[in-house]
């Protein structure tokens, strides 16, 4: 496949082969990755760029939430846009760098919100080449927007 390069990081295998396959019916090649060591170990060493990364919040050792935290400070990984897939709660991290959370398991706001990036111009180019083009990111809200609760209920 000759797509754009994603990243994905999810560490149960059988959702992480999902998403690789729904990556590649969306034109998109795509690295699986069970942890988020492996995906910075592929980056450091790797002669990959992605255009993307979707990353589960919930992975073991190293959380997504610390991977996107490292990736947002660490150029040039810092301008590459990021999707969160999980079931988590906790969306303090995603929403404090502007990442879209989309709630598991629903694939097609993953395809949206996927579809939205590539749209708004948040990458181009094909495979290696990929790039980062200004203007992307900063269109693009949130699939799930924070809520904050109190004893009694939403405020």
């Amino acid at each position: 496949m000759s797509g754009a390069t994603v990243f994905v990081v999810e560490d149960d295998e059988e959702i992480l082969f999902a998403l690789g396959e729904v990556m590649e019916m969306e034109g998109l090649t795509p690295r699986l990755f069970v942890s988020s060591e492996d995906a910075l170990e592929a980056l450091a060493f790797g002669s990959q760029r992605p255009c993307l990364f979707v990353i589960d919040l919930q992975l073991p050792r190293m959380s997504g939430a610390a991977l996107i935290e490292l990736l947002r400070d660490t150029p040039p990984w810092s301008e590459i846009p990021i999707v969160v897939f999980t079931a988590s709660l906790d969306f303090v991290v995603p929403h404090r760098h502007g990442v879209p959370v989309v709630e598991k398991p629903n694939i097609e706001a993953l395809v949206a919100a996927v579809a939205t990036l590539r749209d708004a111009g948040s990458w181009q180019g094909q495979g290696d080449d990929a790039q980062r083009v200004s203007g992307g990111l900063s269109t693009f809200r949130p699939i799930h927007e924070t809520v904050a609760f109190s004893a009694d209920g939403p405020e």
